[in-house]
């Protein structure tokens, strides 16, 4: 393996040759590697095999990585305030290396130190988290929102994942319905009381923003004294509501236990710094529509991954990576558990995002 990385890594125009290769990262979908450079002092970089599966047309994605790149490096407010990584050319000009298995390969600058957290340790990175995410919407406010491709259409809407999950349960392709028949009636339940945001939206109360869409804790990179460096994993940039990447930040960081821990449940000390951080940076931006709706925003994005957990455990797990064969319904389960906690602090959520 290392052999391979050494010749998939020499096609592309890095400053330094490479030493090793680790694979790291936490993330669902794509396999990642850190660079080790041949020389030192040097930040090294990320080389990454797509998932052409997840991402088909991944000429696009890469496309809407580099405008928006380019975009924030040249904004003082933020290219001066965070890092940005960027993708490296290959050294005949492309930004990407196809091996000899068609795989989709590309390489990234690494941010160093590069430390990233699966759950907050303390309110402090909570704060960071929001503040960081705010800035990154709101520095992007004013770029052309429909120059972006949208890569995965219908990402995050609620409507098309429930109809998704109501198509696994007809086919019930890996034939593990018996299992799962309390998440289904959970998620049937739950599906009406969240349409608020769909609606609002179809009213046109609710503006297509740029947005980063997968604004999980493990997508910011701080340093040693829990300050927050950049935001990383680009590839699913494209109009979307804010509404979107508060939620799933609040989803991500605002939780005692991991995404997929069974004893997980909502935190609201952490929900609160979020907020605020987050709120720093957008509250001249949002409208009283969205402002309105951020203290729903966390159980929408809660309920949208846990139905989607479901309906690729149901699927027989061919989207999502896992780790043993009942991760996917260990996550689902997790999901839905966190959007009950989230629910009876629903009133607490209300005055917090008020207070701020």
């Amino acid at each position: 393996m290392q052999n391979q990385l050494h010749t998939l890594f020499n096609q592309f125009d890095a400053d330094t040759q490479a030493d090793s290769f680790i694979e790291v990262g936490s993330g669902h979908i794509h396999q990642t590697f850190r660079v080790i450079p041949a020389i030192q002092n040097h930040p090294g970089f990320i080389l990454q095999k797509f998932n052409t599966s997840v991402f088909p047309n991944y000429q696009d994605v890469m496309e809407n990585t580099l405008m928006v790149t380019k975009f924030l490096k040249d904004k003082s407010d933020f290219g001066g305030l965070y890092q940005i990584s960027h993708p490296i050319k290959t050294i005949s000009g492309s930004w990407h290396v196809i091996d000899e298995s068609s795989n989709v390969w590309r390489l990234l600058t690494r941010i160093t130190p590069g430390i990233s957290y699966d759950a907050v340790p303390n309110e402090t990175v909570a704060l960071e988290a929001g503040k960081i995410f705010g800035t990154f919407l709101s520095e992007l406010n004013d770029f052309p929102v429909q120059r972006l491709h949208e890569v995965i259409p219908d990402f995050h809407s609620l409507n098309m994942r429930y109809q998704q999950l109501l198509q696994s349960i007809d086919s019930n392709a890996s034939n593990r319905l018996v299992e799962v028949k309390e998440e289904i009636i959970f998620a049937k339940k739950m599906q009406g009381i969240l349409q608020e945001i769909p609606s609002q939206y179809e009213s046109g109360n609710l503006t297509k923003r740029v947005t980063h869409n997968d604004t999980k804790l493990n997508n910011i990179i701080f340093d040693e004294s829990n300050c927050a460096l950049a935001v990383i994993d680009l590839d699913t940039i494209m109009p979307g509501l804010s509404l979107y990447d508060f939620g799933d930040l609040v989803r991500t960081a605002a939780i005692y236990g991991r995404e997929d821990s069974p004893e997980i449940s909502f935190s609201l000390p952490l929900f609160k710094a979020i907020t605020e951080g987050y709120l720093r940076q957008m509250k001249s931006i949002l409208t009283p529509a969205e402002l309105e709706l951020l203290p729903l925003a966390p159980q929408y994005m809660a309920y949208i991954i846990g139905i989607r957990f479901l309906t690729d455990y149901l699927n027989g797990d061919i989207y999502y990576k896992v780790d043993h064969p009942k991760h996917n319904i260990q996550r689902a389960r997790s999901q839905f558990r966190l959007l009950k906690s989230m629910t009876a602090n629903f009133d607490e959520c209300v005055k917090v995002v008020k207070s701020c």
